[in-house]
């Protein structure tokens, strides 16, 4: 109890101690250098008589009076700090508990808590006890004990399985002189064996060097068997390779290893069984046993084997076209196949095992495939591995063979042997085989597709049948015509050749030629073919005769006859006189199959020589060479003589100073002759004639022969062609007077000339202007002098070679109202044109009329409607190129409605005063027609008329004007006549007037003339009624007759009779006679009052 007080008592006097910070528990390696931090209330630590120190835990004392050597005392009284400084730490003296202490003089003590100051010193190297022993069997307990001495803190000792596994032990905390360990106990098993377990021991001073040691066991045990590879089952592929490996563990070693397959002992006893090539034999369950001294162990595993698709199916299924048929294929794999299709060039056809054709059809003969897929999930394979096979089958659908199709053939000639080639459009199936008969008989005459008959004949000839047999049926014939013609054979000709005279008539040669086909001859003269021509300009008939000899030969014959009407007007003597012209070698040729054959004839015409008149001219100088020469055609060769004009001498064919020869030419009948002066003397200058002759007659030229002189003018000059800026000349050359010539062209315009040289007789002159006219003329110049001026030629260039863009239209504008397009272009010397162009609709621009010229100015467009679109533009007619084109400006033209509202004005007046005056004469008619007292009026009116009933005109056409006289008698003045407008509506026939009723018309009462009463209608001049009246006025009048009992109307025109009224004037006098009424006294046809009604209906 007492104890116990003490305690209280201390504690209450620690804590009444006032500290400002304690001690901390402070860690040191050994031979290192610390520091205890204590802090006391500064004013507790200025107390008198306190005594301060450090207390250590084995008992010693440490302040300012006792010190250690390696103890070193830190105070401040400021701030109340007491610090403990250890140098050179020892684990045996200083790993102790320390406490900052003040006792009182009351003997008060005032402490820290005591804290722990941790010399750090490292643990030793572990040691390792296995206990019973490091051999032991299987299932037995063994302990592992891991220690280690020294190591401050105490070290922590961790074990670990031969996996890394750490493994709970009993742990023993030691000291620096007591060892630290931790022991585990085991139960061995095979796993153990020759495996390794750790021990680790560290503490904060080697945690990143941990002390380690191993221990391993030696386990004895049975056999432990693992077949591999590790599948069950096993699946392998058949045909590859596999080993069986059976994996023994066991301590010790096996003595002998066995292998069974489904229970039976297998030959084979080592620890692998291949099995090289698998077979279907291998499937089955395979065991291995291994034993050893302690025993025995086994594994089996089932081997599976699996295979690719084994697929069969008929190569070959032949079927007739439209019949069923079926394709299947026999299946055979392990496992069963994924999929079973049936393809056709690359498209699936079916996916069973059978392919079934209700009617099979020859599209779908060819190859068919039987596919068969299979997944092989092999053990060794992650994936399924997929096999294929396949079997082809041949689906041959027979048909018959389709149209045969002949190569054209072309005649041939007799003896040549012809190719005969066809080919069909479907060979059918099977491939049938092509067979060659004459058309009309059966017997085959070559199977084959080419037909060669050899040598042929014209027998030969005729149509010719290949078509396509095979077993199923023919297929659609072809026919050929094989021609075999005979080349022309000439059987009659003309001889060699002919001699005739000039003038000589009635000549005519015959040719005949004999082949098949009929040979056509024709006539050639010099290798020209003689063209028979029109009737007046022939020169040569023929007439052509084809015979038919046999069935295959015919015989042409042609006379050909120089006769023609051209030969009359040559010769002047007949239509078959023979013209030297006719001169020549002529060919008959007779053409035929492709063939010909020729013969040759020559006439020969005589004709006397033919000179020319013209006297040529000859110049050189004197003393030097000259030569003459005289040309003549004749038929035969001619004979040339040579005379001086001057004297007539003749000259001799050869001499010192003259001599002449004859050559002929190298074309035609041409003959010359030279004569050659040796050196010219001025007595030799003087004309000389040629005399040409021949058993026909002669003939003579003259040649000039003189002194070198200036040139004769150049004649014929020709424009051959023209631009815009140059002129082509062409000219003959006159004689040049013995010397080499050159030629000045001279050309004029307007007030301007010009000259230029030229060498040829034709020039190129260039640089003119357009449009403008020239003249031109030609000299001839040599060293002698100029020739006289030729006769001139006009030329005029062309214009200016525009393109249609160089010339714009400026302005184009359209009026609405005339419908007139205009335009202005700049001036210009070329024939532009205008292409007008319009657009409706949006619609793309039409070209609208003819290319206008330009110069017109203006067009009219008269099926313009508004809202369409108008364009011109400019173009080169020659060319037929057009330049841009410009919209035109719509407008409606003011001056135009000017004129009309004018001329509508006018109108509108004319009509006015028209109206103005008609009714001012229509009062004034009215007011004299009031004041008359007719003649015809009478107070005796019979009692009863009879009449018959008058046209009524409902037609305003048929308001015919006449002009009638009748007699009449005293007029009624109760006839009735419309007022106003009253009209019956109730269709009863009567009108009513007040209390008058009377017949009605058409519906109504009896129309009035224009609103006159009844005794207007009898007025004499009925043209002074207002003109202007309708339908009813014009019935009304009609039938005004009607209305008055002593008028009896006959012999007017028939109203409904057009033809009638038509042929009546308007002036035509009717006269009606009322003889046929009874006598009344009152009127007869001679009576003195009578009275002539003129009356025109319009």
């Amino acid at each position: 109890m007492e104890r116990f007080l003490l305690v209280l008592c201390a504690i209450f006097m620690t804590a009444y101690g006032q500290f400002q910070q304690y001690p901390t528990t402070k860690e040191v390696q050994r031979g290192g250098n610390v520091t205890l931090e204590c802090r006391f209330d500064p004013q507790f630590f200025n107390i008198e008589n306190a005594r301060r120190y450090w207390y250590r835990f084995d008992g010693t004392l440490i302040d300012e009076t006792l010190r250690l050597s390696r103890y070193t005392l830190e105070s401040d009284v400021a701030s109340g700090r007491y610090d403990l400084h250890v140098s050179g730490a020892q684990y045996r003296e200083d790993n102790q508990q320390f406490s900052c202490r003040a006792q009182l003089d009351t003997g008060t003590v005032h402490q820290s808590d005591p804290v722990k100051l941790i010399v750090l010193t490292p643990p030793g190297d572990p040691r390792l006890t296995v206990t019973p022993s490091t051999t032991v069997s299987d299932g037995e307990e063994t302990s592992l004990r891991c220690e280690s001495i020294g190591g401050s803190p105490p070290p922590k000792i961790i074990w670990y399985d031969p996996k890394g596994v750490s493994v709970e032990g009993v742990y023993v905390a030691g000291d620096v002189n007591n060892p630290t360990m931790n022991t585990i106990t085991i139960r061995a098993s095979r796993n153990d064996h020759r495996q390794e377990y750790t021990c680790e021991v560290y503490n904060k001073l080697n945690e990143n060097n941990k002390k380690v040691a191993k221990q391993s066991l030696s386990v004895r045990y049975q056999p432990y068997v693992k077949l591999l590879p590790e599948h069950k089952p096993l699946k392998i592929e058949l045909g590859m390779q596999s080993t069986l490996t059976c994996s023994v563990d066991a301590n010790p070693q096996v003595t002998y290893v066995k292998w069974f397959k489904d229970g039976a002992v297998l030959s084979k006893t080592s620890l692998n069984f291949t099995l090289n090539p698998i077979t279907m034999e291998h499937t089955g369950v395979y065991r291995c046993e291994a034993t050893n001294a302690l025993g025995s162990g086994r594994d089996e595993m089932t081997v599976e084997v699996l295979y690719a698709p084994r697929v069969t199916s008929l190569p070959r299924i032949e079927s007739r076209e439209g019949q069923a048929v079926e394709l299947s294929c026999s299946i055979d794999a392990h496992p069963a196949p994924s999929s079973v299709e049936w393809w056709k060039d690359d498209e699936r056809v079916g996916d069973s095992p059978s392919l079934q054709f209700a009617a099979v059809s020859r599209s779908q003969a060819g190859n068919y495939t039987c596919k068969v897929t299979s997944l092989l999930l092999l053990s060794l394979q992650s994936q399924a591995v997929p096999r294929v096979a396949n079997s082809l089958t041949y689906l041959q659908v027979d048909y018959k063979p389709g149209a045969a199709i002949i190569d054209s053939a072309e005649p041939v000639l007799v003896g040549e042997s012809p190719v005969l080639s066809c080919t069909a459009t479907d060979y059918g199936v099977p491939q049938g085989e092509f067979e060659w008969r004459r058309k009309g008989e059966s017997t085959v005459i070559w199977r084959g597709r080419v037909y060669q008959p050899g040598a042929v004949h014209l027998s030969d000839n005729g149509a010719y049948e290949c078509l396509v047999h095979n077993t199923i049926g023919d297929g659609q014939p072809a026919v050929v015509e094989l021609t075999v013609n005979q080349m022309p054979e000439l059987i009659a000709y003309p001889p060699v050749s002919i001699n005739q005279n000039e003038s000589d008539t009635g000549l005519f040669v015959t040719c005949g030629a004999r082949g098949r086909p009929a040979p056509v001859i024709e006539w050639f003269k010099d290798g020209q073919e003689l063209v028979i021509g029109e009737e007046e300009t022939r020169l040569f008939q023929s007439v052509l005769n084809t015979t038919q000899v046999d069935t295959y030969i015919s015989e042409t014959t042609s006379t050909l006859w120089w006769r023609g009407a051209k030969r009359l007007q040559t010769s002047g003597q007949a239509d078959n006189s023979l013209l030297r012209s006719d001169n020549g070698n002529y060919e008959c040729r007779a053409i035929g199959a492709g063939k010909e054959v020729s013969h040759q004839l020559g006439l020969l015409v005589n004709y006397a020589p033919v000179v020319s008149g013209e006297m040529r001219k000859v110049a050189v100088g004197i003393g030097e060479k000259a030569t003459l020469v005289c040309r003549a055609s004749a038929v035969p060769e001619p004979v040339f003589s040579w005379f001086n004009q001057h004297d007539g001498q003749q000259i001799g064919t050869s001499g010192e100073h003259f001599s002449h020869s004859t050559m002929q030419a190298k074309v035609g009948d041409v003959y010359e002759s030279h004569l050659v002066v040796s050196a010219v003397k001025s007595e030799d200058i003087a004309v000389y004639r040629c005399r040409v002759h021949n058993m026909m007659g002669e003939g003579e030229a003259l040649v000039q022969l003189q002194q070198n002189s200036r040139p004769d003018p150049p004649t014929d000059l020709l424009v051959q062609n023209v631009t815009s800026h140059s002129v082509t000349l062409n000219w003959t050359p006159g004689f040049d007077g013995g010397d080499s010539q050159i030629y000045i062209v001279k050309f004029n315009w307007a007030d301007k000339g010009s000259t230029i040289e030229a060498k040829p007789t034709h020039i190129t002159i260039e640089g003119l202007q357009p449009y403008t006219e020239y003249t031109f003329m030609v000299q001839a110049r040599n060293a002698y002098g100029n020739s006289d001026i030729s006769s001139s030629v006009i030329a005029r260039t062309d214009a200016q070679a525009y393109s249609a863009d160089d010339i714009q239209l400026t302005e184009v504008g359209f009026n609405e109202v005339s419908k007139i397009l205009t335009w202005s272009a700049p001036s210009h010397d070329k024939q532009m044109c205008i292409k007008v162009e319009v657009s409706a609709d949006g619609e793309q621009y039409k070209k609208y009329g003819p290319c206008v010229p330009v110069s017109d100015g203006s067009y009219a467009v008269g099926d313009y409607n508004s809202g369409m679109k108008i364009r011109a533009s400019i173009c080169d007619p020659k060319s037929a190129t057009c330049g841009s084109a410009k919209a035109a400006s719509i407008e409606f033209s003011i001056t135009v409605l000017i004129v009309i509202c004018v001329v509508v004005g006018l109108v509108l007046i004319l009509v006015t005063v028209i109206v103005v005056c008609c009714c001012y004469r229509r009062r004034a008619s009215a007011k004299q027609k009031a004041n008359k007292d007719y003649e015809m009026e009478t107070a005796h009116a019979r009692s009863s008329t009879t009449y018959s009933t008058p046209p009524h005109y409902t037609d305003s056409s048929l308001h015919k004007g006449l002009n009638s006289s009748v007699e009449y008698g005293t007029a009624r003045t109760d006839v009735p006549y419309l007022t106003g407008s009253a009209y019956n509506t109730a269709g009863n026939g009567y009108g009513q007037d007040g209390n008058a009723y009377y017949p009605t018309y058409n519906g109504g009462p009896p129309p009035a003339y224009n609103g006159s009463t009844a005794s207007d209608i009898y007025k004499p001049d009925p043209w002074d009624a207002e003109p202007m009246f309708n339908d009813n006025d014009l019935n009304r009048l009609n039938n005004s007759h009607l209305e008055n009992p002593y008028l009896h109307v006959s012999g007017l025109p028939n109203p409904y009779d057009y033809e009638d009224y038509a042929s009546q004037a308007p002036s035509t006098n009717v006269t009606y006679d009322n003889t046929s009424m009874p006598e009344s006294g009152y009127s007869t046809p001679n009576h003195s009052q009578r009275k002539v009604i003129h009356e025109v209906i319009v």
